[in-house]
């Protein structure tokens, strides 16, 4: 499979609801995890989930592509949220892990087979591919923006950007870096990829090929507001919305070091 074939197949579509699917729906992105080798969970923000009962995700069931259909994937609903979730220990972050087992076990216990890869940690951008970061680096950005997604196919879209501030400096003094790439509603919790192709400089030399690290997950973006402030507002998760300030295109990424810090909170 390739690199960017996984990083799509390692996304999931997540909808949030209270009572019944006819109320408001919060849409974003998560994209699924192994910790621990046996931690399965889908990693997403903590605005997505946070105050809704109940989920709904869509999986895929064939490793090939050209052989996925609407019909061949699965859409599961979990009425138990908050029994399921667990948030960053730093309120100040927005970052929220959803346990798969109690999903699927109630779910998907008929022998289907769920075609998943994960995210592994080994592609979380470590501290010495962090050091060797250009001030402007490529960047993907997978998700559901505006809620659209190749639903025939199960497949979240791609958008391509750069750094806006360095990646490997901390924000502001926080665990965030900018992205300059659309964001719009949907996209909480996108993952954001390094990605250079077809080749890059690493550890004082020129390769050929694909490079990719994960950075972080996108959290929320700039506005400017009509009063002529720039202001950082979660990303909403319902994919029409009434008098939205106008986007500045910088989005604000969490960054991968914090899923890790989550991911060691996750109960066993």
């Amino acid at each position: 499979m390739s690199v960017t074939g996984k990083m799509a197949e390692s996304t999931v579509r997540i909808e949030c609801f209270n009572h019944n699917s006819d109320d408001r729906i919060s849409i974003g992105t998560s994209f699924y995890c192994v910790f621990r080798q046996k931690l399965p969970v889908l990693i997403t923000n903590k605005h997505v989930v946070k105050g809704f009962r109940s989920i709904r995700i869509f999986l895929p069931t064939t490793p090939d592509l050209h052989q996925a259909t609407s019909e061949r994937s699965r859409s599961v609903t979990y009425h138990q949220l908050n029994e399921i979730v667990v948030f960053h220990g730093n309120p100040n972050i927005d970052l929220a892990a959803i346990m798969l087992p109690p999903i699927l076990d109630k779910n998907v216990n008929d022998g289907s087979t769920i075609h998943l890869p994960d995210i592994s940690p080994d592609i979380f951008v470590t501290e010495n591919i962090e050091n060797q970061l250009r001030f402007v680096e490529d960047i993907l950005v997978v998700g559901y923006p505006q809620g659209l997604w190749d639903k025939s196919r199960n497949l979240p879209l791609f958008r391509r950007g750069i750094t806006s501030s360095p990646a490997m400096l901390d924000y502001d003094g926080q665990a965030k870096f900018l992205i300059d790439c659309s964001i719009f509603p949907g996209s909480s919790g996108s993952p954001v990829f390094l990605y250079n192709y077809p080749a890059y400089f690493e550890d004082g030399q020129f390769s050929l090929g694909e490079r990719c690290s994960l950075l972080g997950i996108v959290s929320s973006v700039l506005i400017h507001k009509i009063e002529g402030m720039v202001v950082e507002i979660d990303i909403p998760t319902a994919t029409t919305v009434s008098n939205l300030p106008m986007p500045s295109n910088l989005g604000v990424v969490v960054k991968a070091r914090e899923i890790l810090k989550l991911a060691e909170a996750i109960p066993d």
